[in-house]
């Protein structure tokens, strides 16, 4: 599990390692996502050093933020780091002012969410300190609701973190993909002892519709290869076998057992018994199912990432776009044309997705779903024109 520091004493943040495992390593979240928590944290500590603020004494005697600090931390929260630690250079005895560049909506909503979510938490501790003072307690409860409402107007004024305008693949540059990952295509440009490999990689992606790291997740004993195959998409965050640099190995959505057809069982039982069986230190070394072709390591983001640079660089016809989590917009977009085209009602086709996605709200299919979304505006506009046509045609005779 990853710390926030001190730089000046090496010790972790009490206040902060204590959220970390009180609260937010208790809702099962991956690695990765609390190291991003402690990265936003980072700007409130920065901050508050450059203001003379004690982060830990506000939160120990319940004086907690000013409306005023609040409005100069939500400033600081919309920069970049760098622009941020030049803040503390000195010239001439006084701080060195310099233009800011400021980050992305996104990415500022993130921050001032740890912030709200950590202060949420922190602040409970002070308040339950009171409990033999009932009327302290109601006065500390009214101040700190007022810091949290101030802070969380903050937060919802800023955009929520998105894939913006990402859609699925188009139908050629799909058929592209597919037919330049088999193993004998000519402007395949992988290499040869990884060809098989990142055909099943990309293959999963696209049939699965599964996320980067959940790939990178799967173990040999998570597939069940037979008449009723199954992939289970397991949330391992603690995972002792997980010796990846980084750790952020696994579902960042809810655990699922997904079915897979003969195709796909056919080309993941050849994967482990035949071509993963030769990978030296392959079957000693790690139960992952994918693993690296030379020494037979957990395959590692960065590799996925390259296989996607590669295909984008050398094959003509391939969007400069496509990255791994293309993939998943894209079995978004064929899910929505099989339910059509099975007549599935919405709210089942609603249901099954959230199933397969691992999601826990209707919402977030419509950021998947925007190339669907927009051709079906579009042939329901073509319709409306023809109907207008038709009507003018009628009115003249």
């Amino acid at each position: 599990m990853p710390f926030l520091v001190d730089n000046t004493t090496g010790i972790p943040v009490q206040a902060v390692t204590y959220w970390m495992v009180a609260e937010r390593r208790k809702l099962n979240n991956q690695s990765r996502t609390l190291e991003n928590e402690l990265r936003s944290l980072i700007y409130l500590y920065l901050w508050a050093d450059l203001n003379g603020i004690r982060v830990a004494e506000r939160l120990a005697t319940g004086k907690l933020f000013t409306q005023a600090e609040l409005i100069n931390f939500d400033d600081t929260a919309g920069l970049f780091m760098d622009e941020l630690l030049a803040s503390f250079e000195v010239e001439d005895g006084k701080r060195r002012e310099r233009a800011k560049k400021t980050a992305t909506s996104g990415e500022k909503y993130n921050r001032l969410a740890a912030f709200y979510n950590f202060l949420e938490f922190s602040s409970t501790q002070y308040l339950q300190s009171l409990s033999h003072w009932p009327e302290r307690v109601l006065a500390q409860s009214v101040i700190r609701d007022l810091c949290l409402k101030a802070l969380k107007k903050l937060r919802n004024a800023c955009s929520k973190p998105s894939d913006g305008d990402r859609e699925g693949l188009e139908t050629e540059a799909l058929i592209r993909l597919r037919a330049v990952i088999e193993i004998d295509h000519p402007e395949n440009p992988f290499s040869l002892p990884v060809r098989y490999r990142n055909f099943v990689i990309i293959t999963l992606l696209l049939d699965l519709g599964i996320r980067r790291n959940e790939l990178l997740g799967i173990k040999i004993g998570d597939c069940r290869l037979g008449t009723d195959g199954t992939i289970t998409i397991h949330r391992r965050p603690d995972d002792p076998e997980n010796r990846r640099r980084k750790r952020g190995v696994g579902s960042k959505t809810n655990a699922r057992v997904l079915a897979i057809g003969p195709r796909i069982v056919e080309i993941v039982h050849r994967w482990i018994v035949q071509e993963r069986a030769k990978i030296p230190g392959a079957r000693k070394k790690s139960s992952y199912l994918f693993v690296s072709h030379d020494k037979g390591e957990p395959l590692s983001e960065s590799s996925i990432n390259k296989m996607f640079y590669r295909l984008r660089k050398c094959v003509p016809g391939l969007p400069d776009n496509m990255t791994p989590h293309v993939m998943r917009h894209t079995w978004n977009d064929a899910f929505s044309t099989t339910s059509d085209e099975n007549g599935i009602a919405e709210k089942d086709e609603i249901r099954m997705r959230k199933e397969a996605m691992g999601w826990s709200s209707d919402r977030t299919a419509e950021t998947y779903t925007k190339r669907t979304t927009r051709r079906k505006a579009d042939d329901l506009l073509k319709k409306q024109q023809a109907r207008i046509k038709l009507h003018s045609k009628g009115k003249k005779r």
